[in-house]
């Protein structure tokens, strides 16, 4: 409780077997509101109003939302859990359209300093103007009721951030314009070329994704073609490329 990411990350919780019936799928859900008591008490020592407490732990509603489109079951124990885990012991907080994950930053000698790692619920468009707010009220909020952890840098590790978008996006669209506000770091090769292209089909599209090996043409003609963002994804992997997950960077 109230501790920040520490620098070699943090494990998911694992999944839970679909087999384990309508109950155990909830079970993750039951425990994690067993700490709302906890947390409410920590921010409160720290001044974090409760309405900011609240719109950080709803995350965990919008996630079971998420698992039962993608997964057509209900509760959240077929999804890795790893945010709202993080949301139910303060180390991550929500602040209007963005979340903002508390985090020490390290380097080869170890801890070097604190950055907030950023994150987009999928919650809606992301307005320019909304994710500009949340960026400006970042700095101030963590500086007035976490004084102890100054920080340097906003990082963001996300589809969004993939320079390929440019080709298939707008000039104008709200996704390139919170692009353009980081410095995209170069990534390096991965080892599962497909992984990145799952998870943007299952974070970015809210679809059913197969938990390993290459999106089959089978699974492409599943993807709807109702947005530029889902052709996009359709026509980028048929050309035999992928999408990719950069991290990008915004000094504060």
């Amino acid at each position: 409780m109230d501790k920040p990411l520490p620098p070699e990350g943090y494990t998911s919780w694992p999944t839970i077997g679909s087999d384990i019936g309508p109950v155990g799928m909830f079970l993750y859900a039951w425990s994690l509101l067993c700490v709302v008591p906890d947390l409410l008490a920590t921010h409160a020592r720290r001044g974090i109003p409760e309405p900011v407490t609240r719109a950080s732990v709803g995350g965990l509603g919008d996630l079971m939302t998420g698992h039962y489109k993608v997964t057509g079951q209900r509760g959240v124990g077929v999804f890795p859990l790893w945010g709202p885990p993080q949301s139910f012991c303060g180390v991550d907080i929500q602040l209007g359209r963005l979340s903002f994950t508390r985090a020490q930053m390290a380097f080869g000698d170890g801890p070097v300093g604190w950055a907030l790692q950023i994150h987009v619920p999928p919650i809606g468009p992301l307005r320019a103007t909304e994710a500009n707010d949340s960026l400006d009220r970042a700095t101030s909020f963590f500086a007035t009721h976490f004084p102890e952890e100054p920080v340097a840098a906003l990082v963001c590790v996300s589809w969004m951030m993939d320079p390929q978008l440019r080709e298939y996006l707008p000039e104008a669209s709200n996704t390139l314009e919170f692009q353009r506000r980081f410095n995209v770091v170069p990534l390096p090769p991965r080892a599962d070329v497909w992984e990145d292209d799952r998870e943007m089909m299952r974070l970015a599209l809210q679809l059913p994704t197969p938990d390993a090996g290459p999106l089959s043409e089978e699974v492409l003609d599943l993807v709807p073609q109702r947005t530029t963002l889902h052709r996009a994804f359709v026509q980028h992997i048929r050309a035999g490329r992928h999408w990719h997950k950069p991290t990008g960077i915004l000094w504060a």
